[in-house]
Order: structure tokens, then C-alpha cells, then sequence
């Protein structure tokens, strides 16, 4: 509450003076009225813009300078500006405001990239004076263009959540997706479940070194045959000069520099590189108990091709079960019983490029080894 004490020294009582104090009384009154004008406009505007640029379960708005307006923090105005409130003491020459004179609408200044959750990359912003690095990334539900009382346009990216992880790694995720999909919808949406399934896996045994200074790109690489982006890119492996298809979402050419950025409204444009970028943030938002749905892989912690059908380690490693005999799998003959197998089938899927097949831990495997034999 802020009170305006006004001081008003009469040299006498004698009727030109009482003149001179009506008329500053008369100014002090026209001085109130102009301020609940203003304060009136000020409510008027501030209800526009929420309506605009946020919704009633959005947490907060950001513009395209990083400016995160969080709507618990925008103050009840109905409250704050209530004109019935403004009490003038005729008396003293008081005035008793209980609404503050100047709207506090605290704003937090981040940097990072934002993604629409069905996949879309919104933008990014990097300011100097910003908090946070442009390598934060952050889910929005899109952007829109607004006017501020000026008339001026700004940008906002609405609703958006912070998903704690850099941008790097989470291009690292989708794109595995997509590389090791056999570009098949239904592998790419499994695949970044299956890496956080295999994560909570490693960091919830008894291991050591899964404990402390373990973290979700660690397991990526160690799903990756440990290569490190260039090698998986440009390093002959499997019969192929590195990956085709990871070149592709990073849209590159071989032993191009690595640049998860240069692609990045490039992907927009490609459906199977966008849900694959949807289902990383639903992955890593489970990854983060903030996800509410299932888990796509089914329980799966890892993935293999049809190669496995001539290796005779994943041939009494895996129990493949009926329904899963298809396709490249169809003629697979199980070594062992599930009751001594290390894995077993979870689901099988054709893709354009061959058939991919997704598996778990058995409880023989627990028995054996507190990672599932990770």
C-alpha cells in the first residue's frame, strides 16, 4: 500500500487563501482522476496482452528477446486496481492508495532453443544479458506475434517448460532415432524411450561406475558402439561409409564438420525428423517424471537388425517370441528357453530399409547381473 501524504501550509485563514487552498485541493482531485484513468487503461491492456499471448494452463510466455513473462506473476489486477479502494480524506488532504502505482511484472531473461511439442524447432535466442546458454532447450506450444499499447510487434513463444538438457544431447537422441530407424515411424518412436529405459537400467544397478558422474549422453555413446559423432558419421562400419542417415539429419556430406545446428529449420521440413524430435521430448519428459503417457518401447533398453540372424552370441542371447517371428525374423530358432535367455523380444517393425527388432532384460538376466547385462 503506498499513501500520498500531501502538505498544505496556509499563510492565514483569510478568504484568499482559502481560495488558493480550494484550488490546490481542486488539483490534487484532478491529479487523482487522471491516475485512475491511467490505472484503468493500464488493467485494460494488461488483460489484452494475457488474453493474447498466454492461456489459462500456461506457465509462462517468452518473447523473442528471451523476455519469460511467468503468469504467476502477474499480479491480480482486479484486486490491485480496484478504484473503490482509493480512499480521499477530505479532512487532512490525505490520499490512501491501496493499489501500488507501478506494476511490478517481473521478467526472466533466458537464452536456449525452443521446440514445439509436436517437434517443430520455434527458434532460439542468445542475448548477452540473458540468463542461461543458448544450449538450453525448452518446449513451447508455438509462437505468436502480438502488439504492445505502442503498436509495435514482438515475438512470443507460449507455454513454454524447460527440459534440463543441453541441445546438443537432444539432437544426439532424435538423431539416432532417425538414423537407426530402417526409417521406420514406428522405430523412431520407440528408440528415445529405449535409450532412457537403458539409462535407468545402468544408473539404478549396483554398478560403481553408473553412479555419481553417469549421465544420459554416456549411455547414448555406449549404445552407439561408444563412436563419437564423427565416427558414427563419416567412419566406415558395417559395410557403409559412416551413416547415410545421420549425415542427413544433420545435413551434412562426408567428413563434413559436425553442425547439429545447420539443419535445424531444414527439419521442419522432413515429418520422420520432426516425430523423432517429438518423441525425444516425450522421452526426456518422462526421463524427468514430467511426461504423463506410456512408454512407447513397451520396457524396450535396446534395438538390433536383421544382421543379428547370422551372429551366434545374439542367437542365445535373445528369445524371439512367436508373435515377433516376422518379416527379416521369420525363420529365427531360439537357442535357449526364455527361462535361460539374456533378452527377449519386446516388438518387431519393417521400415523402408529393413526390419528392426526391439528387446528387454529377462528376469534371468537380473538374476545374473543387477544391470540386466547391460
Amino acid at each position: 500500500m503506498i499513501r500520498k501524504n500531501h502538505t498544505i501550509v496556509l499563510e492565514d485563514t483569510s478568504s484568499s487563501e482559502m481560495v488558493r487552498f480550494r484550488q490546490i485541493m481542486l488539483n490534487i482531485w484532478r491529479q487523482q482522476i487522471e491516475d485512475d484513468k491511467n490505472a484503468i487503461e493500464m488493467e485494460s491492456f494488461i488483460k489484452e496482452q494475457q488474453e493474447k499471448t498466454t492461456e489459462p494452463k500456461e506457465k509462462y510466455t517468452t518473447t523473442w528477446l528471451g523476455e519469460v513473462v511467468l503468469n504467476s506473476d502477474l499480479h491480480d489486477f482486479d484486486y490491485r486496481n480496484n478504484l473503490k479502494k482509493n480512499i480521499f480524506d477530505t479532512f487532512t488532504g490525505d490520499f490512501v492508495d491501496t493499489t501500488e502505482d507501478k506494476f511490478i511484472d517481473r521478467i526472466v531473461y533466458v537464452n536456449g532453443h525452443f521446440y514445439n511439442e509436436d517437434g517443430t524447432f520455434e527458434g532460439k535466442v542468445n542475448e548477452v544479458e540473458n540468463e542461461g546458454s543458448v544450449e538450453d532447450v525448452y518446449t513451447c506450444t508455438g509462437k505468436s506475434t502480438q502488439k504492445n499499447k505502442n503498436g509495435m510487434d514482438f515475438l512470443t513463444y507460449n507455454n513454454i517448460e524447460s527440459l534440463k538438457i543441453k541441445n546438443e544431447i537432444f539432437l544426439r537422441i532424435a538423431g539416432l532415432a532417425y538414423s537407426e530407424s530402417g526409417f521406420s515411424i514406428d522405430v523412431i518412436k520407440r528408440i528415445p524411450f529405449i535409450i532412457v529405459n537403458h539409462h535407468r537400467q545402468l544408473i539404478n544397478s549396483k554398478v560403481k561406475k553408473y553412479k555419481d558422474d553417469w549421465f544420459l549422453n554416456n549411455t547414448l555413446i555406449k549404445m552407439r558402439n561408444k563412436w563419437d559423432d564423427q565416427t558414427y558419421a563419416h567412419t566406415f562400419h558395417y559395410g557403409a561409409q559412416g551413416n547415410p542417415a545421420f549425415r542427413q539429419f544433420l545435413n551434412i556430406e562426408l567428413n563434413e564438420a559436425i553442425d547439429f545446428n545447420k539443419n535445424e529449420t531444414g527439419r521442419n521440413e522432413n515429418s520422420k525428423m520432426k516425430t523423432a524430435i517429438e518423441y525425444t521430448i516425450k522421452a526426456i519428459q518422462y526421463l524427468n517424471d514430467g511426461y504423463v503417457g506410456t512408454d512407447f518401447s513397451d520396457g524396450g533398453i535396446g534395438w538390433q537388425g536383421a544382421d543379428i540372424n547370422s551372429n551366434e552370441n545374439w542367437k542365445k542371447w535373445l528369445y524371439i517370441n512367436r508373435d515377433h517371428k516376422k518379416n527379416a525374423f521369420k525363420n529365427w530358432s531360439n537357442s535357449s528357453t526364455l527361462e535361460e535367455s539374456t533378452f527377449e523380444s519386446v516388438s518387431v517393425f519393417k521400415g523402408d530399409f529393413g526390419t528392426t527388432i526391439i528387446y528387454k532384460s529377462t528376469e534371468y538376466s537380473f538374476k545374473n547381473s543387477t544391470t540386466g547385462n547391460l
